[in-house]
């Protein structure tokens, strides 16, 4: 999503404090505050001095890495101390904490306090919390159980509007190009951002609002129909909506730094480099694999203790994404696929033989992804051993043996090395479209034969040749298979 920046300063030069120890004493004074009285006026904050000492902690503890550290059944006042900190920062509208202020509301859909407080405390620094947000909605991927958090910080920015309506395009400007890109979100957020809209009265968003109600990409419960064109009657919206469904290729891939934090999000094992190696070689698999078979191992694979899907929103996020790069892909089964290269840019430092040992350890890895790929549709050099397939495989099921032999032996010299990966990479750039084909080519036969093997089931006998050509009989060929 590419939004405009047009910030009133650059929000990093804001940017919090690095974490550190808490300091007991300031642990003792927000205690000291006590338990929170819900709904009434907050007192006492105003006396509390913000010196650049304690400012860091109270970012820190707002930030909830030290959390845990509130919690204990001894001591029950203990557990408010996050609470504190955060009123303090809005009642003295330090903005240096407005992104972790941020980051609190957004950290999941249960601290209600949170919710109820912090928003309504960012509307007051005003049109300098207007950067922030939209810095937070265009760096951060938004799960379903965080959208409550980001509806906050839409109410956050059109209340600002309210008192500063100098800033009412502007922000309208952001929603609307926020919406532009609501298969990106969770649906239950499009509905407040249609909300937000609809505070704003931007005419200019019907387009928008419509295409989303279309695609019934919102909760209907949230925002109705009715009452949208009710709101935006001058826009003339019509009466009622024609769904448009999905289709296959309508899955859309945001690129491969957002997909990474989906699959971090999930704990998987693979990152997007291995992702495409595999997808790759399951396209060409002699019985191809069908996607889902592969986005069901990737998130069973996943890290136990923080694997599957949280959420339908979370779901939603990875099928589309994992999708969108299998359509993104497939093209390359007529065109050369090329080898993930290594990343050189975050080596700077490192000692030659190390950033030679990654460089065979990722292109080994990069390499067995591909072979997964292709083992998932039981295609392997013993299947087809006369063919390319036979020798594109074996190729490269040697070239990991002796990568495993350089990593055991730690022959990590530049010569080596550089011979090593340029086999490699010369051998898959002339023989890659030649494996494709011929994969292609056994798919179509197999096919071909189960449709002869079809028509002819019911008329051939069981000791009769076997129609599929193979000169054994019928009840020893496709029959069985069949």
């Amino acid at each position: 999503m590419s939004l405009e920046k047009t910030p009133i300063y650059n929000p990093d030069q804001l940017r919090p404090p690095q974490k550190h120890e808490i300091s007991d004493a300031l642990v003792a004074e927000l205690k000291a505050f006590g338990e929170p009285d819900g709904g009434k006026p907050w007192h006492g904050y105003d006396s509390f001095e913000v010196t650049a000492d304690n400012a860091k902690d109270l970012i820190a503890i707002v930030e909830g890495d030290y959390d845990h550290q509130f919690n204990s059944d001894d001591d029950e006042l203990l557990c408010w101390v996050p609470l504190h900190a955060w009123r303090i920062l809005l009642t003295k509208q330090y903005e240096p904490a407005i992104p972790a202020l941020i980051g609190r509301v957004t950290q999941n859909n249960d601290d209600d306090w949170a919710r109820d407080d912090i928003p309504r405390g960012l509307e007051k620094f005003g049109a300098v919390a207007i950067d922030f947000i939209f810095k937070e909605f265009r760096e951060e991927t938004i799960f379903a159980q965080e959208d409550f958090g980001y509806a906050a910080l839409i109410e956050v920015l059109t209340g600002i509007v309210k008192t500063h309506p100098h800033e009412r395009d502007r922000v309208a400007g952001f929603l609307r190009e926020l919406l532009a890109a609501f298969e990106t979100l969770p649906p239950r957020l499009n509905s407040f951002i249609i909300f937000g809209m609809i505070d704003l009265v931007d005419i200019s968003a019907a387009p928008h609002i419509q295409k989303v109600f279309e695609r019934k990409f919102l909760d209907e419960e949230i925002a109705d129909w009715n009452y949208v064109k009710e709101k935006l009657a001058a826009a003339n919206l019509p009466a009622q909506i024609k769904e448009d469904k999905y289709k296959a290729n309508d899955f859309h891939y945001s690129g491969d730094a957002k997909f990474q934090k989906v699959l971090k999000s999930l704990g998987a094992t693979t990152n997007v480099d291995e992702l495409k190696c595999m997808l790759v070689g399951s396209f060409l698999a002699v019985d191809l694999i069908q996607p889902s078979k592969i986005a069901s191992q990737i998130t069973e694979d996943a890290d136990e203790e923080s694997g599957g899907f949280q959420t339908d929103g979370q779901a939603l996020y990875f099928y589309r994404e994992f999708f969108g790069l299998w359509n993104e892909l497939s093209k390359y089964q007529n065109e050369v696929f090329p080898l993930p290269d290594f990343d050189l840019s975050k080596t700077e430092g490192m000692p030659v033989e190390a950033i030679n040992s990654l460089k065979i350890f990722w292109t080994k890895m990069h390499l067995m992804s591909f072979c997964q790929g292709l083992a998932m549709g039981n295609t392997d050099e013993e299947r087809y051993p006369d063919s390319s397939i036979g020798e594109f495989i074996g190729f490269i099921e040697i070239k990991i043996t002796q990568f495993d032999e350089l990593e055991d032996t730690k022959r990590f010299s530049t010569s080596v090395v550089i011979e090593l990966l340029n086999e490699v990479h010369d051998y898959w750039n002339q023989h890659y479209l030649a494996f494709a084909q011929a994969c292609k080519d056994v798919r179509k036969r197999e096919i071909d034969r189960q449709k002869l093997v079809e028509e002819n089931r019911k008329t051939v006998g069981r000791n009769e040749p076997c129609p599929c050509g193979s000169g054994q009989k019928f009840k020893k060929c496709c029959m069985v298979v069949h």
